[in-house]
């Protein structure tokens, strides 16, 4: 069965636009604030990216009214994307055989130099100046099955911005820092 390709047409006119509108924004102007933190230069930086990846993307049809739902959600977002350098990580993993189940081990920290992006929902750039050292933890649940999204290209906030959720280290890993 074909895919149905005829908003491609329309994309690469709106895309025309677009990149006449960004050659005449001076840097003052990309510069200049948006909800949630962003500036212009950020939201038209994550506009391209998500433009190109969903381009590249053969396996499934974007759904209709992505680009305007994706608008919204940017807009509308509390908070703020923090850029981190990764000094280290110790990755902690949760037994589960049922003789030594929800026990818990570490591989021990390892160096690592390396930049990600993080959204705190709930805070603003002045909760974190430069040079803060923040001790974060990752939720990565893997239950062995690979699946393809439900929907494409994804809804939710962290997925579309290309940041991880920020989560204060639980107390069941403190042990861990």
């Amino acid at each position: 069965m074909a895919t149905d390709r005829s908003y491609v047409a329309e994309n690469q006119a709106q895309l025309a636009r677009l990149r006449a509108l960004v050659d005449s924004l001076t840097d003052t102007e990309l510069a200049q604030p948006m909800p949630a933190g962003w500036t212009v230069a950020g939201v038209l930086a994550h506009l391209a990216y998500w433009d190109q990846r969903i381009a590249e993307v053969s396996w499934a049809q974007p759904r209709g009214g992505w680009q305007q739902e994706m608008r919204a959600t940017l807009q509308g977002a509390p908070g703020v994307v923090v850029d981190v350098q990764v000094r280290r990580v110790n990755s902690v993993y949760q037994n589960r055989k049922p003789w030594n189940r929800d026990t818990l081990f570490a591989t021990g920290w390892k160096e690592k130099t390396e930049e990600r992006s993080f959204y705190l929902p709930q805070d603003s750039c002045a909760d974190y100046p430069a040079r803060r050292e923040l001790s974060g933890f990752l939720s990565y649940e893997y239950n062995g099955k690979i699946e393809p999204p439900n929907t494409w290209p994804p809804r939710e906030l962290e997925s579309v911005i290309n940041a991880s959720a920020y989560l204060e280290v639980p107390p069941r890993y403190a042990a861990f820092q």
